[in-house]
C-alpha cells in the first residue's frame, strides 16, 4: 500500500518513507493504515474514535502465542539469504513479541545441505532464543533442540500421529467419518536409518516366504501324484508365516502387502494369495 513517498508493508507491519524504514508505534501504524484504506472517504470523528477503541479492546485480549507458518510465506518479496533483510524480518517479529508480550513461534524449512538449521541467512538462527528441528519417520516425529539461549538443552522427545474422528461424516454418498490427526507423546524409539533399510527389505523377504510355501505345496502335490500347477496358498497361512519371521507387525503389514501388489508380484483373490511371477529355477 503506497501513497506519495510512503509505503505501508502490511505483511511486516512496517512503514517506509523514501524506501527507508520509519519506526512508529503499532497504534499509529494501524491508524495510518485505516486512513489510507479510506483515503477517498470523509471519516467522521466518531468513526475515528470507534477505530481507536476497537484496537484498545483488542489490546486487552490475552495473546500468548503467535505462529508464523511459514517464514517463507510471510517473508514477502525479500531475500532469505540476505542478512540485512532477514534482520529486518526478525525485528518485525520482536515488535510483535514486545507489543503483545507473547511468544512468537516461527516455522521454517531446513537448508538443502544442512538439515540441522533453517535455510537462508545464518542471522536467522543467531537471533532465536530457542531452536528446534522436527524429523519424521513413519508415524513418529522427533522434536530435537538445536539451540537454547538461556537454559540447558532438553532431551529430544518423540511424538506419534494419532487419528481422531471429528464427529461428523463427509458430504458424499459414502457418509464416511471425517478424521484428522493429533500428535501425542510416545516412548517408542525414533526409527533409524537401519530400521528404514530393514523396512525396505520386508516385501522381498515376505515374497521369498510365499515362494517357499508354493514350492513346498507343489512338491507335496507332485509326490502325491497330482498336478503341481494346482498349488494354492491361503492368504491367512502366508500372513501367519510372515508374522513368525517378524515381517507382519500390525503397523507395517499393510504397507508390505500393498508394495507387492502394486509392483505386480502378487495378487489376492478370496482366501488365496497368488504369485504373478514364477521364481527362476
Amino acid at each position: 500500500m503506497t501513497f506519495d513517498d510512503i509505503e505501508l508493508d502490511l505483511g511486516r507491519f512496517e512503514l517506509r518513507r523514501g524506501g527507508e524504514a520509519v519506526a512508529v508505534e503499532p497504534k499509529v501504524f494501524d491508524l495510518i493504515r485505516f486512513m489510507a484504506e479510506n483515503a477517498n472517504k470523509l471519516i467522521s470523528k466518531d468513526e475515528l474514535i470507534e477505530e481507536v477503541e476497537q484496537k484498545e479492546d483488542f489490546k486487552e485480549q490475552s495473546i500468548r502465542l503467535v505462529v508464523i507458518d511459514t517464514v517463507h510465506r510471510n517473508f514477502g518479496y525479500g531475500n532469505e539469504n540476505s542478512a540485512q533483510e532477514m534482520g529486518n524480518f526478525m525485528r518485525m517479529m520482536d515488535r510483535i513479541r514486545n507489543h503483545w508480550k507473547c511468544t512468537v513461534l516461527l516455522i521454517h524449512h531446513t537448508g538443502y545441505g544442512d538439515k540441522d538449521r533453517g535455510r537462508g541467512s545464518s542471522s536467522f538462527r543467531g537471533t532465536l532464543d530457542a531452536d528446534y528441528t522436527l524429523e519424521r519417520s513413519e508415524n513418529i516425529v522427533k522434536l530435537k533442540p538445536q539451540k537454547m539461549k538461556d537454559a540447558e538443552e532438553p532431551e529430544p522427545i518423540c511424538l506419534e500421529f494419532q487419528k481422531v474422528e471429528l464427529g461428523f461424516v463427509s458430504d458424499d454418498d459414502n457418509d464416511e467419518p471425517v478424521t484428522s490427526a493429533i500428535l501425542v507423546h510416545t516412548e517408542k524409539p525414533f526409527p533409524t536409518a537401519d530400521d528404514d533399510l530393514k523396512e525396505k527389505t520386508k516385501p522381498e523377504k515376505a515374497l521369498n516366504i510365499l515362494n517357499q510355501m508354493y514350492e513346498k505345496c507343489r512338491s507335496n502335490l507332485l509326490n502325491g501324484g497330482e498336478n503341481p500347477e494346482q498349488a494354492l496358498v491361503k492368504y491367512h497361512d502366508w500372513h501367519i508365516a510372515c508374522q513368525r519371521k517378524g515381517l507382519a507387525s500390525s503397523g507395517n503389514w499393510s504397507r508390505t502387502k500393498n508394495n507387492l501388489i502394486e509392483n505386480g508380484k502378487i495378487r489376492i483373490e478370496g482366501d488365496y494369495v497368488y504369485l504373478t511371477e514364477q521364481p527362476s529355477s
